[in-house]
């Protein structure tokens, strides 16, 4: 491997574990998006897997008292049963397709995110100034009127 493939899969590593450290989650969303570029699919995700697993048993011991292990047990059993044979599922992926998977998920979750903010300010707000009586409060409190979401 070349000094680029071992510069990426630091910064993929960096950027996952930076993203963890402040969230709490998302080593896996952050670390494959560079990772992809330079492991296949079949090398990537077991090794994210591994890092996010290593990232969330760090923060294990400050909240150990409070698992309530009654409710854990079916994560444990699913979890259990998902990994190898998701592992078995991604050993057959086309890596073409995975990626453009991937890539096509997470813009598609963009674009709505985008689309669901700006809806919620159009059609959630006070003193809209795309009705008439919107535009009357406005201009009545000298156009210092500010939007609130509704409650």
């Amino acid at each position: 491997m070349s000094a680029t493939v071992y510069a990426l899969l630091f910064l993929g590593a960096l950027a996952g574990g930076f993203v963890s450290g402040l969230a709490g989650f998302g080593t896996a969303l952050m670390a494959l998006g560079i990772w992809l570029y330079v492991l296949p699919p079949a090398m990537a995700v077991p090794l994210v897997l591994i890092c996010s697993v290593i990232a969330q048993t760090s923060t294990l011991p400050s909240i150990w008292r409070s698992i309530d292990f009654g409710l854990v047990w079916p994560f444990i059993v699913g979890g259990l049963a998902g990994v190898p044979l998701g592992i078995l599922m991604i050993a057959h992926a086309d890596p073409k397709i995975f990626k453009l998977t991937i890539v096509r998920r997470q813009m598609g979750r963009r674009r709505h995110r985008l689309r669901r903010r700006h809806s919620w300010r159009s059609r959630r707000t006070v003193g809209s100034d795309s009705h008439p009586v919107g535009q009357r409060a406005r201009l009545g409190q000298g156009g210092a009127a500010r939007r609130f979401p509704d409650l």
